[in-house]
C-alpha cells in the first residue's frame, strides 16, 4: 500500500510550496487536516469484508491530507525567524516536537486499542455463551470437522472452543480498530480549532530562512523542510 501512494506523493509534494504563495497557510492546514480526519471517519466502520481495495481510497486521502498539514505547519513554524542558526534552530525544535507528539499518540492510541478490545471482547462474550444454541451448533460443525481432520473427540472439542474464542477476539479487535479511527478523526477535528490563533502567515519566496521552493519531504524524519535544515531521525 505505501508503494501505491507513494506516487502521489511524489506529484502533490512540488505543489504545495506553489500554492503556499497564494494561498493562507491557515487555509491550507486546514483543508489538510480535513482530509486526514475525513479518511479516518472512512474507516470507523471495519467488518470481516474490509480488504487492500477498501483501504486505497482512505490512505491516498490520508497521504494528501499529511502533506497539506506537515509542509504549511513546517514553514509556519519558522516563518519571521532570522536566517541562518535561529531558522535552523526552529526547524530542528519543530521536529523534535513532532516526533514527541507522534509517541505520545501512538501510545495513546495503542492503550485505547487495548482497552476497547477488552471491553467488546466482554460484551460479545455475554452473549456468546455455551448455553447459546448458536454456539453449540458452531461447536459441534467446528468439533466434527477437527475430527475429521485426525484426532480423538476431546482434542476436537478444545479446538473447537478455541476457534470460536478466536472469531470472538477478532471481532473485538476489529470494533476497537474502529473505535480508535473514530476517536482518531474527531480528535484531528478538534485540532483544528487552533488554527482560529494562528497568525496569518504569507509565504513568497525565502521567508524566516525557509525558501518554500525548496522544500523536500525528507524519508529520514518523515515531514518536510527545507534541504539545508537538519532533522532528528
Amino acid at each position: 500500500m505505501l508503494g501505491f501512494i507513494r506516487p502521489w506523493d511524489l506529484v502533490v509534494i512540488p505543489l504545495v510550496p506553489k500554492l503556499m504563495q497564494l494561498v493562507d497557510t491557515r487555509i491550507i492546514i486546514g483543508i489538510g487536516i480535513l482530509f486526514f480526519g475525513g479518511s479516518s471517519f472512512l474507516t470507523a466502520h471495519l467488518d470481516s469484508n474490509f480488504a487492500g481495495l477498501q483501504f486505497y481510497i482512505p490512505l491516498i486521502i490520508r497521504a494528501l491530507g499529511q502533506l497539506l498539514i506537515m509542509v504549511p505547519l513546517s514553514a509556519v513554524t519558522t516563518a519571521g525567524m532570522a536566517k541562518g542558526r535561529e531558522s535552523g534552530s526552529a526547524s530542528v525544535l519543530f521536529n523534535m516536537m513532532r516526533n514527541i507528539g507522534g509517541s505520545i499518540g501512538i501510545a495513546g492510541l495503542s492503550t485505547l486499542l487495548s482497552v476497547r478490545e477488552r471491553f467488546h471482547s466482554e460484551r460479545i462474550g455475554e452473549s456468546e455463551t455455551v448455553y447459546s444454541a448458536a454456539v453449540q451448533g458452531r461447536m459441534q460443525q467446528s468439533a466434527a470437522y477437527f475430527l475429521s481432520q485426525g484426532g480423538d473427540s476431546y482434542s476436537a472439542n478444545l479446538r473447537a472452543i478455541g476457534a470460536i474464542g478466536a472469531a470472538v477476539r477478532r471481532q473485538a479487535f476489529l470494533l476497537a480498530y474502529s473505535d480508535c479511527f473514530l476517536i482518531l478523526g474527531w480528535s484531528l477535528l478538534a485540532s483544528a480549532t487552533a488554527l482560529f490563533f494562528m497568525k496569518k502567515t504569507k509565504i513568497s519566496g525565502p521567508v524566516g530562512g525557509i525558501d518554500v521552493d525548496n522544500v523536500f519531504f525528507c524519508k529520514l524524519c518523515g515531514t518536510s523542510h527545507p534541504k539545508r535544515f537538519g532533522c532528528i531521525p
